[in-house]
């Protein structure tokens, strides 16, 4: 049986309105309930895209998702190798999950997601990505136990209220903006050249070469970015970095 959707009088410019203006997490929790009603779907989840063992403990998730299913893809660490999360780094639009076949070729791990999420009793699974300044990559996701209608208004809707709901989400998470959490993390010039310097792959010597510095004055630089942005690794300071929108890829390659 197929789910009709209820956004015959849904207002677009009215909901982003109400959503900017959410001063808790609760209210902004029954906005997005109320968003994932309207587009046919039961559930919907707002969440960094991130590893849990490898990232600070306090990530965002915001969903009414059952707490038992979470804990399930937790425990089993679907996370590094979630199909929906894979296919997404290929498009820019709404994933409809039913075409994520078409886009990625499955390992036999991202096809037990997949096959325990059918297990589970879903039916039917849309999601974005959502990009912003000094934030983890975000998730938005609708989910329904029926299969539904999702027509391209209806994507349009959510692509639209996708970073605004996350970008809202972040500050009461966390207190501030992610734009000031970039600000938080400001970096020197020289910290920035030195920290694009180690994303290319060079070594402190080789960086003080380039700069004209000694190596150990690019190791302070380096230890001082590594204080600011935290990861113990060389590596885990440049995947920060990007993921917090400090440096782009263009700076590296």
């Amino acid at each position: 049986m197929q789910k009709e959707n209820s956004g015959s009088e849904f207002n677009l410019q009215s909901f982003t309105v109400s959503l900017e203006m959410c001063n808790s997490l609760e209210l902004l929790d029954a906005y997005l309930k109320e968003f994932a009603e309207r587009c046919g779907f039961r559930w919907y989840t707002l969440q960094d895209v991130a590893i849990p063992s490898d990232a600070p403990s306090q990530l965002l998730r915001l969903t009414n998702y059952p707490e038992m299913l979470w804990d399930e893809y937790d425990q089993n660490g679907f996370a590094r190798f979630d199909p929906i999360i894979k296919a997404l780094e290929y498009t820019g639009r709404v994933l409809v999950w039913r075409d994520i076949r078409d886009i990625i070729d499955l390992s036999k791990r991202q096809t037990r997601v997949l096959d325990e999420a059918e297990q589970a009793g879903i039916q039917e699974g849309v999601s974005v990505s959502v990009r912003l300044p000094g934030q983890y990559n975000g998730l938005m996701t609708l989910i329904s136990d029926q299969s539904v209608d999702f027509p391209a208004d209806r994507r349009a809707w959510m692509s639209f209220i996708a970073p605004i709901a996350y970008e809202v989400a972040a500050r009461l998470h966390t207190g501030h903006s992610p734009q000031q959490a970039l600000l938080d993390n400001n970096l020197s010039p020289r910290q920035m050249e030195c920290l694009i310097l180690v994303a290319k792959g060079k070594s402190d010597w080789e960086a003080a070469q380039i700069l004209g510095l000694s190596e150990q004055t690019v190791h302070r630089h380096v230890e001082a970015i590594r204080q600011k942005l935290g990861g113990r690794r060389r590596a885990q300071l440049v995947v920060q970095a990007l993921h917090r929108g400090i440096i782009s890829y263009r700076d590296v390659l």
